[in-house]
């Protein structure tokens, strides 16, 4: 979130929301007093419909994380609201966002380009729009809870017809 507060200091005409808690929420809250940033909010903690509320009326969300993720769930939620995505280049945030057509991936820690890309979709808001439709669509296909379904069912049935170990005595 740091890289998010630098970037922000580079569009002080954008809106930025910070959703969540955290023991470093304090320090973020001084990193952006002192930066100046009038365009920072914090919100807290925030589920359900109120984080779908969020996201929906946002042109694009950012995951500025320099941790790896196994999956980004956070990601799917902002697809689901046909939203683009703009996230630092690690783990599965390469395979959850296509660049150019679902969001933007940058170079984690370059607060610089996390700026740039900012800058790029928000004034390009026609462009928002259909990387958010091609967003949605990918959500859709692709992670459907029938979809889900239908790979467990083909795990569970690949198993099944596997042949079990014979057991020999000695």
């Amino acid at each position: 979130v740091e890289d998010l507060l630098q970037a922000a200091a580079e569009v002080p005409y954008l809106d930025i929301v910070i959703a969540g808690d955290g023991p470093d929420r304090d320090k973020l809250e001084t990193l952006a007093s002192l930066l100046s940033l009038r365009n920072v909010s914090f919100t807290g903690h925030v589920t359900g419909s109120a984080l779908q509320s969020l996201i929906a009326q946002s042109q694009f969300t950012i995951f500025p994380s320099h941790a790896y993720e196994t999956f980004g769930k956070s990601i799917l939620e902002s697809y689901a609201q046909a939203r683009p995505v703009i996230a630092s280049d690690l783990g599965s945030r390469r395979e959850l966002v296509c660049h150019g057509e679902t969001g933007i991936l940058y170079h984690r820690g370059d607060s610089a380009q996390l700026a740039a890309a900012m800058k790029y979709l928000s004034a390009r808001p026609e462009l928002s729009r259909d990387m958010g439709k091609n967003a949605f669509r990918l959500v859709r296909t692709r992670y459907s809870p029938e979809r889900h379904c239908d790979a467990l069912i083909e795990i569970y049935e690949s198993l099944t017809h596997k042949t079990p170990c014979a057991i020999r005595p000695k």
